[in-house]
């Protein structure tokens, strides 16, 4: 209900509930890509109640690029403080209870969000709703759909799928405002991921076996392998200090993948003459997942000194 004061009295009106979601899309030097981003957001068959994007310090013609959508794009500038403070200052300003994240270099099929809001809108035991996607690789090829090769159980363990293999783009997902807090800011790799997947320990995830964005791969997009590494293992440690109730198949779940990444760590880190720092990540690795037989192998060669043939 609505009052408002019409002539000196007081009129109650009856509004119908309309339910609007916020539209976040973080951006930092993505000119080239961003116009194309927006333009998915405004084709959508469920049009947004409000579009945020968030400039993390561009330094290219963002400002501009946004200016073209006039009074359609709520535009917040900020200095460069990496890809989850943007997504943050989004949802803080964000005035609706689902959110919808597009990353600036990618881009929605038009049905998207209304094939995803109405699970959300139906069932309030869902926290979070992803999708197939497809995806645009640097060099020009296209994988029609992440499912096909990788397909979605809705009642499998979203941990388990996660950690088999399954991948969820923020692209793909809508989720409730609030379902699990923000983005932990002082992560810079699997940032997205950890929010995920704390939203898993307490609600409902579903996809819709549909592909409904494409990820784009940009040439510069990829890290270097060690700083890959050492992100992902540092989003696994803060997911389990975040999480301290995850059942004890979920921990292993992660301790599991702990291991597998520290073994290849300290595959890369020997294999590049760094012996000692090599050993650190392998006695890791063991005590992470001691099942881990290729860990134990490595680490039982780095002690020996072994030169010759290494396990694979």
């Amino acid at each position: 209900m609505l009052e408002r004061d019409v002539g000196g009295c007081i009129c109650v009106t009856t509004v119908k509930s309309i339910e609007f979601y916020s539209v976040i899309v973080p951006t930092y030097n993505m000119a080239r890509y961003l116009g194309d981003a927006l333009d998915s957001v405004f084709a959508q068959t469920r049009q947004p109640g409000e579009v945020i994007v968030v400039d993390d310090g561009s330094t290219d013609d963002t400002r501009a690029i946004v200016g073209r959508y006039s009074d359609r794009v709520r535009y917040i500038h900020q200095s460069n403080a990496g890809v989850s403070a943007a997504r943050n200052a989004g949802l803080r300003a964000a005035s609706h209870e689902y959110i919808a994240l597009l990353d600036a270099d990618d881009i929605w099929a038009p049905d998207k969000l209304a094939a995803q809001i109405p699970l959300l809108e139906q069932d309030p035991s869902i926290g979070l709703v992803c999708s197939d996607f497809a995806i645009e690789r640097a060099d020009g090829r296209r994988v029609p759909s992440y499912f096909a090769a990788h397909p979605w159980d809705d009642h499998g363990d979203v941990f388990e799928g996660v950690f088999s293999g399954w991948s969820i783009p923020p692209s793909s997902v809508v989720f409730r405002w609030g379902a699990a807090g923000e983005f932990d800011e002082s992560l810079t790799v699997g940032e997205d991921l950890h929010l995920f997947l704390r939203i898993a320990c307490s609600w409902k995830v579903v996809a819709v076996p549909r592909v409904l964005c494409t990820k784009r791969e940009r040439p510069d997009g990829a890290r270097p392998f060690e700083d890959a590494m050492l992100g992902s293992l540092r989003m696994l440690d803060r997911l389990e200090t975040a999480m301290p109730d995850l059942s004890t198949r979920r921990r292993r779940l992660v301790r599991r993948r702990k291991g597998d990444l520290e073994l290849e760590l300290g595959r890369y880190r020997t294999r590049n003459g760094r012996a000692a720092e090599g050993r650190g990540d392998l006695i890791r690795a063991v005590r992470d997942y001691p099942l881990n037989a290729k860990a134990v192998a490595w680490l039982a060669i780095n002690l020996s000194g072994w030169s010759g043939p290494r396990p694979r």
